[in-house]
């Protein structure tokens, strides 16, 4: 057998003895220290073994003169599938072979329907002929530039919009972080020695992680196509897009990904007086510190309530009030709101610096859990995607106590 597949075989025992040692009082530092030692070198194994077979495909084809493909499966994939979770799964092989069998559905029976390669879902579609459409479910998500606040669309700023969003084809990686920047540029006479900018970095290390949710329907829901399309864009996409802004935020690092407010090398400002002026004291605290200028402040909605609420003595609102259309901004600065940050708490910065990449695309899969299942006529549908969180420069964000 492969030494390094035995490995993994070996290492994947070890795990699952930890995942359930992990429900236990017995799990101990020195297990949560082994378990992330696991992972790791699990990713590492899978990382040696997809390059292998990578490159012995290549070299078969470059050996029978056919040539090396430069663009993926997932890659054809993506100009297939454009649309939300429901308008893919609808228009998978998968689905589509299931209904040509089972016109008015599958009562009582087992059911089973695997739809894997789906495309790209965290990553922005590629390929789309209309990427200002808005009949595309959701899958789009836009642009926005650095201190533009757009008007065209009258969507409300999201975390996850600001985030640098791509593709990795590695399940782990090890990376370097920049933690903090003393800029020595200056003007320099003609032979004397040049400056030298001191970078203080430091080894991160990011493993790929699967998002996954599910959600019970009746077989006539299964065998609705619209119904489907309304149920996957709405309840289940929100679901999974709400557990990833989660991750990114709080994520432990213990099984699971290491998010922003639990990251080594983010910014720190304390509070001053009030709400506005400490966020203000964080906007240069950036500026003087890392020379970063803050794309969002992101605030528990309880904080951007109370931001939302103040009022001059005259009793005028000092933003644009419960009948205002314009921006949402602070400082001229987007704000957006997150019940998944804590209370108190404000995050800013370059949220650019923060890459969420997609290891593997779009996976939806429909079956019958169990008898019981089969018997009430109801089907499992589970959504998942497989990422790589990196928080490649901590330095530009700042986390800011906002209340006393």
């Amino acid at each position: 057998m492969d030494t390094l597949l035995q490995e993994r075989e070996q290492l994947d025992q070890e795990r699952l003895t930890l995942l359930a040692k992990t429900e236990t009082p017995d799990f101990t530092e020195a297990d949560a220290t082994r378990a992330n030692e696991v992972i790791m070198r699990m990713g590492e194994i899978t990382n040696i073994v997809e390059k292998r077979d990578n490159a012995s495909k290549a070299l078969r084809a470059a050996g029978l003169g056919q040539p090396v493909a430069d663009k993926t499966q997932d890659d054809e994939v993506i100009k297939r599938f454009i649309g939300g979770l429901g308008e893919r799964f609808v228009q998978s092989d998968a689905y589509k072979a299931f209904m040509e069998q089972n016109p008015l559905g599958r009562d009582g029976k087992p059911v089973a329907i695997k739809s894997d390669l789906l495309g790209g879902w965290v990553a922005k579609a590629e390929d789309d002929p209309d990427p200002l459409s808005t009949a595309a479910g959701g899958a789009i998500v836009y642009d926005r530039m650095q201190g533009i606040v757009d008007l065209t669309y009258g969507k409300k700023p999201k975390l996850l919009d600001f985030i640098t969003k791509g593709k990795t084809k590695s399940s782990y990686l090890e990376y370097r972080q920049l933690l903090q920047v003393a800029a020595a540029a200056a003007v320099v006479k003609e032979g004397e020695t040049k400056p030298l900018s001191e970078l203080t970095t430091g080894t991160a290390n990011a493993a790929a992680h699967v998002v996954a949710d599910g959600i019970k329907v009746t077989n006539q829901e299964l065998a609705d196509d619209g119904v489907l399309v309304a149920l996957l864009n709405s309840i289940l996409a929100r679901n999974l897009w709400n557990k990833l802004e989660d991750l990114v935020l709080n994520g432990t690092g213990t099984n699971e990904p290491r998010g922003i407010l639990n990251t080594t090398g983010v910014l720190n400002q304390a509070f001053d007086t009030n709400i506005v002026k400490t966020i203000r004291r964080a906007i240069t605290h950036l500026e003087d510190t890392s020379n970063t200028e803050a794309s969002l402040v992101l605030l528990n909605p309880r904080d951007a309530e109370e931001l939302d609420l103040l009022q001059d003595d005259q009793g005028r609102y000092y933003s644009n009030g419960p009948f205002g259309s314009g921006p949402s901004t602070i400082w001229g600065i987007p704000r957006a709101t997150s019940s998944k940050i804590t209370r108190g708490t404000a995050l800013l910065g370059d949220l650019a610096s923060v890459h969420l990449l997609e290891r593997d695309g779009l996976k939806i899969e429909a079956f019958n859990q169990n008898e019981d299942d089969a018997r009430n006529n109801l089907t499992y549908i589970r959504a998942e995607a497989r990422e790589l969180l990196l928080i490649r420069e901590p330095a530009r964000l700042l986390v800011a106590t906002i209340a006393e």
